[in-house]
């Protein structure tokens, strides 16, 4: 009897059915997403997936997961997971119901089992155990980044910067305007005149790459523009009063920062040097300065 049951064993062992692993999809659920040549925001982007572009995971990789791109030197690039939702599907197995309900087949009468038949049968390899290549828990809750295309604020700074309200659009990518409108006092250097400068700034700002983590978005900004300038001169003493336009030119480089509990709203600082040259000697109207805005995006 013993050597029947050891027949009976290895039969049900090589006729065990396989079991089917999980199958991993990364839907885009942001506007755009970026398509990093490795995963990391520092990486070159190669490509953009736009709303509603479903790929298969390959590989998940804590923050990040690695899809097909063909157009990739591997033909492997990287999505993070805060631009989409990573979702999991499990294949079917078979019914154990549907097992259950078949007819049995018909047995051939029992022969005698010898020792050199139960010797013969080979028991099968143990299939190794797939590891997954996740090398760290995903959030349980992935940032999904707002838009941040049109945004309406105000910028505050030194006198020589003054203050104004401010726009900034990112319509084209890395690529964004900013227009500014305020007013700068300067005092003069050597009476006890000043000039009221009421000025209109439009500018052109570059983005390089985004830091983003589960709580802060970070877009750093270089760009230039130019000033239009409407001076007037004012002196109690001298009862003077100049108008005069000049058209000067201002850089500036910074940061926006957007915080995850509040997605909409942004505050920047940024340093600026600024120049506009007027015939008026007695006040410099060049400078350097460091400033503060908020915007509120509206999309």
């Amino acid at each position: 009897m013993g050597r029947y049951a050891a027949a009976i064993v290895v039969l049900i062992v090589m006729g065990a059915s396989p079991l089917y692993a999980q199958d991993a999809v990364f839907v885009v659920t942001t506007t755009s997403a970026d398509i990093h040549k490795a995963p990391s925001t520092g990486s070159a982007v190669i490509g953009k997936a736009m709303r509603g572009r479903t790929f298969e995971v390959r590989r998940e990789l804590g923050s990040w997961v690695s899809v097909s791109w063909p157009e990739a030197d591997l033909g492997v690039a990287y999505l993070h997971v805060a631009w989409g939702k990573l979702s999991h599907g499990t294949a079917g197995q078979p019914s154990a119901a549907v097992a259950a309900t078949e007819a049995p087949r018909a047995m051939p009468p029992a022969q005698p089992v010898t020792t050199a038949a139960l010797e013969s049968v080979a028991l099968p390899a143990e299939a190794p155990v797939a590891q997954s290549p996740r090398t760290s828990p995903l959030p349980p809750r992935a940032l999904s980044l707002p838009s941040h295309v049109i945004g309406l604020g105000a910028r505050i700074g030194p006198r020589e910067m003054g203050i104004a309200a401010t726009g900034r659009a990112w319509a084209y990518g890395s690529l964004g305007l900013q227009l500014e409108a305020g007013q700068s006092i300067y005092p003069s250097l050597t009476t006890s005149g000043r000039v009221r400068s009421m000025q209109l700034a439009p500018s052109i700002v570059f983005s390089p790459p985004d830091l983003v983590t589960n709580a802060v978005w970070a877009r750093p900004y270089l760009g230039g523009g130019i000033n239009f300038n409407r001076l007037t001169l004012s002196s109690p003493l001298d009862g003077i009063n100049v108008v005069e336009h000049v058209v000067g030119s201002h850089i500036v480089g910074g940061a926006e920062f957007t915080s995850a509990s509040v997605p909409q709203f942004a505050v920047s600082a940024d340093v600026r040097r600024q120049w506009a040259p007027t015939r008026l000697s007695d006040f410099d109207l060049d400078g350097a300065g460091v400033t503060l805005s908020a915007h509120w995006y509206l999309k």
